[in-house]
């Protein structure tokens, strides 16, 4: 008896030593969230291409010899412009949220037709046609979107702000009554509020550096215009109001700062 007790306190302190050998098996543990990283800083530059639209409201006039009523035709162009923008993103987990600044420069021209006097069909006035431009445009957006892996999807909406330099010149082209004189304009230089949405796709590049494509949305508001002019020495005068939209596609780079 005394002999196997023996022999099993041998056999026990045998195996504890080759325990003890034997590499300790760490705890399994979650993999770790496969999510970029797009938090603080950023800023970047883009190449858009810009469709925008003047929507030429009713216009109304009034002279010595009464008052009326003209019809115009909606202006729409293309062009290209260059953005920058500067934003800071906050990140929980695989959610993205931040604030952004988005500049444009643009040499967009919408030409269209401010007024004429058609609206029973059967008068015809000579053209007064129209020049709308937006040289400078600025939005405050909203970011908010999703990561996945290198790719962040967002939507995006804010406040605008441009520049819209507008000018009517009448054109003599034999039709009938004039609004300015022949060949006369005026020109309008003004600040006008809207509102932009959109949304696009950054994707990373490096850890610093990621590309963007985004569709914005920008309806810069309603202005109204006061026409002054003297067609065969008449004093005439009128008043319309004309709605302004753009569209843009943007491709682009941005830089995250301190990554």
């Amino acid at each position: 008896m005394e002999k196997t007790f023996a022999l099993l306190a041998v056999l026990a302190s045998i195996g504890s030593v080759q325990a003890a050998d034997l590499p300790a098996r760490k705890s399994a543990q979650a993999p770790a969230l496969a999510a970029s990283q797009w938090g603080g800083l950023y800023w970047g530059w883009g190449l858009s291409g810009v469709q925008g639209d003047a929507l030429e409201g009713r216009g109304h006039w009034w002279d010595v010899n009464g008052t009326y009523e003209t019809i115009g035709t909606d202006g729409r162009n293309r062009a290209v412009a260059g953005e920058m923008h500067l934003g800071y993103n906050f990140q929980r987990n695989r959610i993205v949220y931040g604030l952004e600044l988005q500049a444009t420069v643009s040499a967009l021209d919408v030409k269209g037709i401010s007024a004429r006097y058609d609206v029973t069909n059967t008068t015809v006035s000579d053209r007064l046609l129209s020049y709308t431009r937006t040289p400078l445009s600025a939005s405050l957006l909203g970011r908010m979107g999703y990561t996945f892996d290198q790719a962040f999807v967002y939507v995006a909406a804010g406040p605008s702000v441009a520049q819209v330099v507008r000018k009517v010149f009448q054109a003599d082209d034999g039709r009938g009554y004039q609004w300015l004189a022949a060949g006369a304009s005026n020109s309008f230089n003004k600040t006008s509020l809207g509102w932009s949405a959109g949304a696009g796709v950054d994707y990373k590049l490096s850890g610093s550096l990621s590309a963007r494509a985004q569709y914005l949305f920008t309806y810069l508001g309603s202005q109204k215009y006061n026409y002054l002019g003297y067609p065969f020495g008449i004093l005439d005068q009128g008043t319309q109001k004309v709605r302004t939209y753009q569209s843009a596609v943007t491709v682009g780079l941005s830089y995250a700062l301190g990554n």
